[in-house]
């Protein structure tokens, strides 16, 4: 109880402290800060009150990884937006939607939840709402999905408290990861409500499981459609006893059906979205992703272009990658408007060449702690597909398909979030059924490894 009472002085003198650095720092964001952060501290003590703890600390560790981009982008560029476009699209959609003017982009059902707040401050209260005023809402999502996922893992495999945060670390520590965590992207919440499907499938409750399917899908189609196969997958292998081999089959033509649907279906597929003028077809999507990745001069670029090997390695390095520190930014400033029109401004690219930028300090972090896990992500997916229980299988084939699909038709960084999220189930496999010899041998390969990559970046860097 006394233990508790720290945790709730803690929580109170964390808001104190992140709202006066919003205050000093960005201008901007006070008080919806506060008040997020009072409707974040209601939820974990309604429904995560056994992880209320780990709860504060995930919001505290997400706060201040947020607060720490938006003031090196403010020191960058003199705005808090990330310098990739997607957060001040995001931003500028839901703003037009709450004011009723729907641009060339289809709504997902992201934009329409930042909508709300946008005509409930600004509509009823006549309060402006800034960028960092939304923000918060994801340093909740991601930190609720974290508890999700501990919950989840007390669930199938009883993980005690230590396992736990262990195994949340490759996850905490993953540059993809954060930094599509404290943007103002629509991922976080697809990767809740995808927590959500998986949490009620693997409890046999497919209505809510599907139903939590419907609302993934309705921020990004393909996403909605795998948590749909999963929930088949699930039920066909548990609660019908069919083999794995043959769900295996099953779901590789689910896939292809899936797709040769949302080629039909186009632009709204493709975002998710609740109607669009997009008129692309996953297939000239995928041409010109691929166009673009060819002009990348990255290691897993190289990769894809390097025949059968390069090809069947490009989705590991993809899984595992950042592993490169590059200290050259160019410098990059556009805006984007709808067709031209300078009343509606879609989204801003911003870049800058300075050394503060915050990511660099992620990015390394990452290198560390991916090279670490390495080897125990391996052997856990081995033992993941190998082991007796169907569990297990289902959740490593949802890994596997997810880390295929994205590396090789989404190719987007914060897509990742998808399979990162399932880390930890991969490598719980591992600490569950580990040997003594193979502890060893993983900690020598991951010393190994460590010592590659960090050659690897001294040698492009300097």
């Amino acid at each position: 109880m006394k233990l508790e009472k720290h945790f709730n002085i803690l929580f109170v003198l964390f808001v104190v402290i992140i709202t006066l650095l919003y205050g000093l720092l960005l201008f901007n964001g006070v008080i919806s800060f506060i008040l997020f952060s009072f409707v974040y501290y209601f939820i974990i003590n309604i429904f995560f009150k056994e992880f209320k703890r780990t709860g504060i600390l995930l919001y505290l560790f997400f706060s201040l990884i947020g607060l720490s981009f938006c003031y090196s982008y403010q020191l960058s560029y003199s705005n808090s937006f990330g310098p990739y476009f997607d957060d001040s699209f995001y931003f500028n959609n839901a703003k037009y939607l709450s004011e009723l003017v729907f641009t060339a982009a289809a709504p997902t059902l992201f934009e329409v939840v930042l909508a709300v707040f946008f005509y409930i401050f600004e509509g009823v209260f006549n309060l402006k709402l800034d960028h960092l005023d939304l923000i918060p809402i994801n340093f909740i999502l991601s930190s609720l999905s974290m508890l999700l996922v501990l919950k989840m893992l007390r669930f199938l495999n009883g993980a005690n408290y230590i396992i736990g945060g262990m195994l949340l670390y490759v996850v905490l520590f993953n540059f993809n990861f954060l930094d599509s965590s404290v943007h103002l992207y629509r991922d976080p919440l697809l990767i809740f409500f995808t927590l959500m499907s998986l949490s009620y499938s693997i409890k046999n409750k497919y209505i809510k499981a599907l139903l939590f399917a419907i609302l993934v899908g309705l921020i990004r189609g393909a996403n909605g459609m795998l948590c749909i196969l999963f929930i088949i997958m699930h039920y066909y292998v548990i609660k019908k006893d069919f083999k794995i081999k043959t769900i295996v089959l099953l779901s590789f033509l689910l896939i292809m059906v899936f797709f040769a649907i949302g080629d039909k279906i186009s632009g709204s597929f493709l975002r998710g979205g609740l109607g669009s003028n997009d008129n692309s077809s996953i297939a000239s999507s995928l041409e010109e992703r691929f166009s673009n990745l060819d002009d990348n001069k990255s290691g897993s670029a190289s990769l894809r272009n390097a025949g059968i090997l390069g090809s069947v390695a490009f989705p590991f390095v993809y899984m595992l990658s950042p592993l490169q520190v590059s200290l050259s930014n160019p410098i990059e400033l556009n805006y984007e408007y709808l067709q031209s029109d300078k009343d509606y401004l879609l989204g801003s690219r911003l870049s800058t060449p300075k050394f503060y930028n915050f990511e660099y300090i992620l990015i390394l972090l990452h290198v560390f702690s991916i090279c670490f896990f390495i080897p125990k992500l391996f052997l856990g997916l081995y033992y993941g597909v190998r082991s007796s229980l169907k569990i297990e299988n289902l959740i490593s084939l949802f890994f596997i398909i997810s880390v295929l699909l994205i590396s090789f038709v989404s190719m987007q960084a914060r897509h990742k979030m998808l399979f990162i999220i399932i880390f930890p189930f991969i490598l719980s496999y591992y600490y569950k059924n580990r040997t003594i010899s193979e502890r060893k041998i993983t900690n020598l390969i991951s010393g190994i490894i460590l010592l590659i990559v960090l050659l690897y970046n001294i040698f492009n860097n300097f």
